[in-house]
């Protein structure tokens, strides 16, 4: 379901194509589905940035399941790329907050926003260092 007219994109990790429609997936191919371009640029920023990123984390609420965008295992980080925050959103976020104080999350309003808070990071965070 697409949310505030985002435009999604379908990344084919083998070939390093985005594409913006998903009938221009070759078949069997494998690709990763981002629901706007904004958390494809959060995804790629990572990547680029030499982080090891698992996406669509999921964290138990109690009351519900929240798959937070993405998670960078070596520094034990939640990020959700949040361009429009929801009602559910702010509610999944405050239960988090509530049962899992001790745990770090980062809303990602703006690329350049991610940008800096990466570079705040210890180097040794990063893959092949």
């Amino acid at each position: 379901m697409m949310k505030y007219k985002s435009k999604p994109v379908w990344y084919l990790p083998d070939s390093g194509i985005e594409v913006f429609s998903k009938g221009e997936i070759p078949p069997n191919t494998e690709y990763i589905y981002f629901p706007s371009k904004f958390e494809y640029e959060v995804y790629r920023i990572l990547l680029s940035q030499g982080f090891k990123v698992e996406l669509q984390k999921v964290v138990n609420l109690k009351f519900t399941n929240w798959r937070v965008d993405f998670f960078l295992p070596e520094h034990n980080l939640l990020i959700e790329a949040k361009g429009m925050p929801t009602e559910a959103f702010k509610i999944k976020l405050k239960a988090f907050n509530y049962f899992y104080p001790y745990k770090s999350i980062w809303i990602v309003k703006s690329l350049s926003e991610l940008k800096a808070n990466l570079a705040k990071l210890p180097v040794q965070t990063k893959l092949g260092v």
